[in-house]
């Protein structure tokens, strides 16, 4: 309700729920209904072939896009050929300000799951008068709608939030003005979000910038998954997105406080005649 799971319930006396129509319906009741929607798929359940791709060149020893991408605009992406390595660059400087925000939508095998994982190297250059960004974009709705994960260089911000015409509504803004670090043009960073349910976990090299909770989306996977930047020149290095399965944390040790003397001491145990030697503030016990 309002985007809150209110209860599940499994029909074990029932084989499929699909054999029958759909609707709204009341009873007794005098009821609106401002709208109705379904759809075909449904957001559990999902699975997709991962992809993992450095990008590379077509027959001719061209560079080239990778046929999975879907560009907003064609004219605003462009693979080059950086000593030997293809690169995909967004370039949306000079542009007018209808043109300034470049996506490019994958269409994996299959649908996205509600636990993912998605990354990129990425970097972003310099042009007077234009910014320096870069995202990975996930549940994307529409050109004014959808998730990203990503970096303002110019501002030296780590940000995920929900754009809905502008980066204005961010979940997550990491400052690293305020950690003395430094967000550096034309240098390559490793970014990736792990995705689970609601959650989005931002990684940066290996290092976990943040954490972000969606409260009321439940679900992130009801959108396509890409890449972007926004009035800037950005160059996307590699792409990869596969299901994400989260890791349980290992068990802590369980310790008994009962041991808490600095020094060596011995424990005798009268019936058995057996001695333990403990040593220092906890013991492990289990």
């Amino acid at each position: 309700v309002d985007g809150e799971r209110i209860a599940t319930r499994v029909l074990t006396d029932v084989v499929a729920l699909n054999d029958g129509r759909i609707g709204v319906a009341n009873a007794n009741a005098e009821t609106r209904f401002d709208n109705f929607r379904a759809g075909y798929l449904v957001n559990e359940g999902r699975t997709m072939e991962p992809i993992d791709d450095q990008f590379g060149y077509d027959q001719f020893g061209a560079p080239v896009m990778p046929s999975y991408f879907t560009p907003n605009n064609p004219a605003l992406w462009q693979p080059l050929d950086l000593n030997g390595n293809v690169v995909l660059e967004a370039n949306t400087t000079n542009t007018l300000p209808g043109d300034r925000l470049a996506t490019l939508l994958v269409k994996p095998e299959g649908t996205v799951p509600s636990n993912f994982r998605v990354e990129t190297v990425i970097n972003t250059t310099f042009s007077a008068g234009s910014w320096s960004d870069g995202f990975i974009i996930f549940d994307y709705k529409n050109e004014n709608d959808f998730k990203y994960a990503g970096m303002f260089s110019g501002q030296n911000q780590w940000v995920v939030g929900h754009y809905l015409g502008y980066f204005n509504n961010r979940i997550s803004n990491v400052d690293w003005d305020n950690e003395g670090r430094d967000i550096v043009n034309t240098k390559n960073y490793h970014l990736a979000i792990n995705v689970v349910g609601e959650q989005v976990f931002f990684y940066v090299d290996d290092e976990l910038i943040s954490t972000s909770q969606f409260n009321g989306e439940f679900l992130l996977n009801d959108g396509a998954i890409g890449l972007a930047n926004f009035n800037a020149r950005t160059r996307f290095h590699s792409f990869a997105a596969r299901p994400y399965q989260p890791v349980a944390p290992a068990p802590a040790p369980v310790y008994d406080e009962v041991f808490a003397a600095s020094n060596l001491f011995f424990l005798e145990d009268e019936e058995e005649e057996k001695i333990d030697i403990a040593s220092g503030r906890n013991k492990v016990i289990n």
